[in-house]
């Protein structure tokens, strides 16, 4: 049976299903994050699911026409396949698929002295 999602909602399913936070979704199509969130609630609920990783399941084999009932020499074959689509989509493309957490940078602490109407930086 064929999903009928319309096309922003696939676009945010794509970007949703490729790692993406709902900010970051929200950010990339130039929308509000609540917009992102009410476009996510629709579409589990057209599909039938509840987790972003059924969806990622769902965009997948919906995608690249793979079938859930694979024997399983296909479907190692299968994660291999896409897992190497996965790696030169990283080496090279702009758009990053995974999220990198960034550090914090520590910044020195300075402590003020007030001495009359004058702060003072020790």
């Amino acid at each position: 049976m064929a999903i009928a999602l319309s096309n922003r909602e696939m676009e945010v399913a794509e970007l949703l299903a490729w790692g993406a936070a709902k900010k970051e979704v929200a950010d990339k199509l130039h929308v509000s994050e609540r917009t992102i969130e009410n476009q996510a609630r629709s579409i589990y609920s057209k599909l039938g699911i509840q987790k972003v990783s059924e969806l990622c399941v769902w965009y997948f084999t919906s995608r690249f026409h793979i079938s859930l009932l694979l024997s399983p020499v296909k479907q190692k074959f299968t994660a291999m396949l896409l897992l190497a689509i996965f790696c030169i989509g990283e080496l090279h493309n702009d758009f990053t698929f995974s999220r990198v957490r960034e550090t914090r940078i520590e910044r020195p602490r300075t402590r003020c002295i007030r001495k009359g109407t004058f702060f003072i930086e020790n």
